[in-house]
């Protein structure tokens, strides 16, 4: 599935609506095709709401683990971990961090 006309119409509806914050979770791991969609997604909701005065709360973790989530990135997650103590940019994160996290940013 591709994420930009997702995105397009929640900029669209944040705007329709008087919205103040947009979230969105974009990732860093994954094919090329995923995590390029999901930057261009982002990028979506950040001009929108540079355009319209929304702030954009965007997170970008790298790989997503827990809640029932079981294939084979997934697996790997204490090798993820191991690598995410000398790059944080390979810290494999839980469902409920990245939740909090953007949590933490539509609520400032």
């Amino acid at each position: 599935m591709n994420p930009v006309p997702p995105a397009r119409a929640m900029a669209q509806v944040a705007k329709a609506k008087g919205a103040t914050r947009m979230g969105y979770i974009q990732g860093r791991l994954g094919n090329k095709d995923f995590v390029s969609s999901k930057a261009e997604a982002a990028r979506v909701i950040r001009e929108a709401a540079a355009r319209d005065g929304i702030e954009a709360v965007i997170v970008n973790p790298t790989l997503v683990y827990g809640n029932g989530r079981k294939d084979k990135l997934t697996k790997m997650v204490p090798l993820f971990k191991f690598a995410g103590i000398f790059s944080k940019n390979v810290r494999p994160v839980t469902v409920d961090e990245v939740a909090g996290e953007l949590v933490e940013g539509m609520c400032r």
